[in-house]
């Protein structure tokens, strides 16, 4: 009986060997873009390993912000927690190798929801107006690099994926979109990928004519206006892959959602939203789904 319970003993340590050799951790190095829930003010965040210690740096993503060093941990599970110089705390969990998320709270505040999305050095200097250190850099490089490699084999290349945005300054939602969620957008590896044009028309009007169109926009003046329907208002987006329209909307959505849907494009997972591929006429409904 002994030598049978010392046997299921050791069976059990190797088990839970196994199982813990086959939970491959997330590597947390490189370059991340926070947003955090209620807030129009993204954070940068960049992490090295050297050996078993973690450097990390962190600040507002916003011109003229200067990234700081600030104290940060990772646990067995490989949550990664970071306190601030303003004395935030930052919890952020693995959800898969692009995406982390977690709670954020300030000193003296509640905890927010925060969601932090792989991005690059290059990305986060454009913004901060400032080139990051060559080992920094380094980290962006391997972080995109990682990222083209998970693409599947089909994927289409970054210049046959358009994104379109129609709107003007007589539209307070798409002011709003230009001056919260753009700036946010643009730091994204997702949207560095592909082409985007911005359309100025005004509410009352459906797809502007093609002479008011930018130039990279005229060839696709017939399929925009099959995919709009005539449809007044704005703001109105469209999603062109290959020539074709892959999506077609009316509203406002966040960065963080367009991030996940060019995702789902080059990734072949599942499309966040129901595709519309031509609106119902004159409506702001979608006529036609994919």
């Amino acid at each position: 009986m002994k030598l049978a319970t010392r046997l299921m003993a050791v069976l059990a340590g190797c088990l839970g060997t196994l199982a813990t050799a086959r939970a491959d951790p997330i590597d947390l190095a490189g370059a991340w873009t926070l947003d955090v829930k209620g807030s129009m003010r993204p954070r940068a965040l960049v992490v090295a390993r050297h050996g078993d210690e973690l450097a990390v740096r962190y600040g507002f993503l916003e011109p003229g912000a200067k990234l700081g060093n600030v104290a940060a941990s990772v646990d067995p599970s490989g949550a990664l927690t970071i306190r601030t110089s303003a004395d935030s705390v930052v919890v952020l969990a693995p959800v898969d190798a692009a995406t982390l998320r977690g709670t954020f709270t300030p000193r003296d505040g509640r905890p927010s929801r925060v969601t932090a999305l792989r991005s690059t050095a290059e990305a986060h200097a454009a913004v901060l107006g400032s080139g990051p250190p060559s080992a920094v850099a380094e980290l962006g490089r391997v972080a995109t690099a990682r990222a083209e490699a998970e693409a599947r084999p089909d994927a289409p290349a970054p210049s046959d994926v358009h994104f379109i945005w129609m709107g003007g300054n007589d539209c307070p939602p798409c002011m709003a979109w230009r001056a919260n969620e753009l700036p946010k957008l643009r730091t994204l590896p997702e949207f560095q990928r592909i082409r985007y044009s911005y359309v100025t028309k005004t509410i009352p009007s459906a797809v502007p004519p093609r002479f008011f169109l930018p130039p990279e926009v005229q060839p696709l003046k017939e399929v925009l206006d099959v995919a709009g329907a005539g449809t007044p208002g704005s703001p109105q987006a469209a999603v062109i892959v290959n020539g074709q329209v892959y999506d077609y909307f009316w509203g406002v959505r966040s960065a963080e959602e367009i991030e996940s849907m060019l995702r789902s494009i080059r990734t072949g997972s599942k499309y966040p939203f129901v595709r519309c591929l031509k609106m119902a006429a004159e409506s702001r409904k979608c006529g036609v789904t994919a």
